[in-house]
């Protein structure tokens, strides 16, 4: 049985996230040890960071990655407010 571990299950969400290949990715390393992420998440504990512009929360051995809004996804039309 191939079981997916939790620093691939970050790479998996994030690809999805910005629809990308892994290997337009920074070294999760970079910003994770992915042997500890391992051990936490495998532990029972969730954790939360930022990894190439997303936010990335990792429960369960599970990942779900989204891109934050920028200004302009948010910023009302020109000459319009809320």
């Amino acid at each position: 049985m191939n079981r997916t571990t939790p620093t691939e299950s970050v790479v998996s969400a994030v690809v999805d996230a910005k629809d990308c290949t892994p290997m337009e990715l920074p070294p999760l390393y970079e910003v994770v040890d992915p042997d500890a992420l391992d051990s936490v998440v495998e532990a029972g504990l969730s954790v939360s960071f930022r990894y190439a512009g997303c936010e990335v929360h990792v429960e369960d051995g599970e990942a779900i990655a989204t891109v934050p809004p920028t200004a302009e996804m948010v910023a009302p039309p020109q000459g319009q407010t809320h």
